[in-house]
């Protein structure tokens, strides 16, 4: 099953992000760097593959590689039937250009202006944070998680 992420008009300049969890966080990316959310599917394990690889998949004929974000975000993997994989294109050429598998992918959603907080320093996968009240989602950097995923493939 294939979920299409499709940006929806809207009149807020706030960011519009796929929100998704990995324990017990929340997690963000833009909208424009997801191409596509998948249930589990069979992934094609890489001898010597790197821990944070999880293996490659095959879409429509095309191996992407896909990393854990588990284990890439300090947690250990626990891998489900109910992950799913977030198809990534950070540069915008349309083209999957590698998959992170998440505990469960959430909701698209515009987070209120002005809720956006950039994280300087430390690990350049994390760029910010988005706050709505009580709830906080970590941004991730797509571009970060391609090269690591390309990587390692």
């Amino acid at each position: 099953m294939m979920i299409e992420a499709k940006p929806t008009p809207s009149s807020t300049d706030a960011p519009l992000v796929v929100t998704f969890k990995v324990g017990r966080q929340i997690y963000a990316l833009p909208l424009s760097a997801v191409l596509q959310v998948v249930r589990l599917p069979a992934l094609t394990v890489v001898p010597g593959a790197p821990p944070g690889m999880c293996g490659m998949l095959n879409l429509r004929s095309t191996f992407i590689p896909v990393l854990d974000a588990r284990i890439i975000l300090g947690e250990t993997s626990a891998i489900s039937i109910e992950s799913q994989v977030i198809i990534l294109n950070a540069s915008g050429d349309g083209q999957a250009e590698g998959g992170l598998l998440v505990d469960a992918v959430d909701i698209v959603r515009h987070y209120p202006s002005g809720s956006f907080a950039a994280v300087n320093g430390g690990d350049a996968l994390v760029v910010g944070l988005l706050r709505d009240g009580a709830e906080t989602a970590v941004v991730l950097d797509p571009a970060v998680l391609v090269m690591r995923a390309q990587r390692t493939a």
